[in-house]
């Protein structure tokens, strides 16, 4: 059963432990303008014009904090959300915008309420909540509607937490046994030398595997070749270059199925091409791709030489561009490897099922970086899936 508090300007708030809405009542039909969950936070198009939001779904880590406080200016308790700017590799207040969500005119018998209300959003989105008490001297500029002068934020919450900037990779960048390249159309993933050499070279060491273990099989039974104990063994032999055979035959599929995602800023498509035979497996324009999406598997450490330098990690990584309901795979690599400038905070909120916008000083890889380009260049935005 939700819990139900009212606010000025004909808003209420409701909320649970896994859900809260703001909800305008001045019509005789009630309004969800605001609807929180895990996942992050869903806006009516009325309030995303109104506060001036950078769309109508919010992520939690675009979220720095929650705030209820009491501004003096306004002789009001005011509830609202700090920001980050999607262009943002400094999460300070100066490149955070305020959003305000409710107030309440002092004299309101609420308080109590309030801060459960305040609370349970950001235990909802999983999002610090700071508490701003009144007379607070450095809390006064957390409530304008402007950027935020340093030093406005109270002491007890830090004030910036540093992220160093990491520039965009350059074309090619190498990830494992692909590598995105930049061609005369746009861009596209292509499989390097070394991948077909290695695989050529492991068909060419089973195919002699093969050859020996049948002639060893067979003529040990009928060209008179020494016999062998005990007498199962020419048929182990056998058994086992059945099983060498099927390596070369699936090694050969792969070869014959390799294809590769280009990304044609020309035409404005992108499409799934094979490589030996160079059939078109799946297209689709730019103007259908709603965003590209990276997923992956929750990092896992591999070490650092010191607390203050960054973690490195791994994770599986798949990259996928979202038309509607259907996700097109551009990529899919296991164990890419990379660095993480903000370990600490990821490790703490990246380690179950959440989708959100992506930090390169998070999540430094050669695979972050390649989404971040292809985005960049189908002109959609670019989000990170954690799973």
């Amino acid at each position: 059963m939700n819990n139900i508090i009212s606010a000025d300007n004909h808003l209420q708030i409701s909320y649970s432990p896994e859900s809260w809405q703001l909800i305008s009542t001045e019509l005789e039909t009630p309004t969800t303008l605001l609807r929180a969950t895990p996942e992050g936070l869903v806006a009516h198009p009325v309030f995303v014009e109104a506060r001036k939001l950078p769309g109508a779904t919010l992520f939690p880590a675009q979220i720095a904090r929650v705030i209820l406080g009491y501004a003096p200016e306004n002789e009001a308790w005011r509830l609202g959300m700090l920001l980050i700017e999607s262009t943002g590799t400094k999460l300070d207040t100066l490149s955070m915008q305020w959003c305000e969500l409710a107030k309440w005119e002092t004299g309101t018998d609420l308080n109590g309420e309030m801060r459960v209300a305040s609370q349970s959003l950001a235990r909802v989105i999983n999002r610090p909540f700071q508490f701003i008490e009144p007379h607070t001297i450095t809390r006064v500029s957390a409530f304008s509607e402007t950027p935020l002068a340093s030093g406005s934020v109270s002491e007890d919450v830090d004030k910036t937490i540093d992220l160093p900037l990491v520039p965009l990779q350059k074309l090619p960048i190498n990830i494992k046994d692909t590598r995105l390249v930049l061609t005369g159309e746009g861009v596209m993933f292509e499989r390097p030398t070394g991948w077909w050499l290695r695989n050529f070279a492991r068909i060419l060491i089973y195919a002699v595997a093969f050859v020996l273990f049948v002639v060893l099989a067979i003529g040990t039974q009928s060209n008179g070749l020494a016999s062998v104990e005990p007498d199962w063994l020419p048929t182990a032999g056998l058994g086992i270059a059945i099983v060498i055979f099927g390596n070369i035959l699936w090694l050969g599929a792969k070869l014959l199925r390799a294809s590769t995602v280009v990304v044609d800023t020309q035409r404005r498509e992108i499409y799934n091409q094979g490589i030996i035979f160079p059939f078109v497996n799946w297209r689709v324009g730019f103007d259908a791709v709603d965003f590209v999406v990276i997923s992956q598997s929750p990092a896992k450490p591999q070490g650092r030489p010191s607390r203050d330098a960054p973690m490195n990690i791994e994770q599986d990584v798949w990259i996928h561009a979202a038309c509607g309901d259907e996700f097109y795979e551009v990529m899919a690599v296991e164990e890419v490897a990379g660095k993480s400038y903000n370990w600490d905070n990821i490790r703490r909120h990246d380690h179950h099922s959440i989708r959100r916008q992506l930090f390169l000083a998070e999540y430094d890889t050669p695979a972050h970086h390649a989404a971040t380009h292809i985005a960049e260049r189908v002109g959609v935005p670019l989000y990170l899936d954690i799973r």
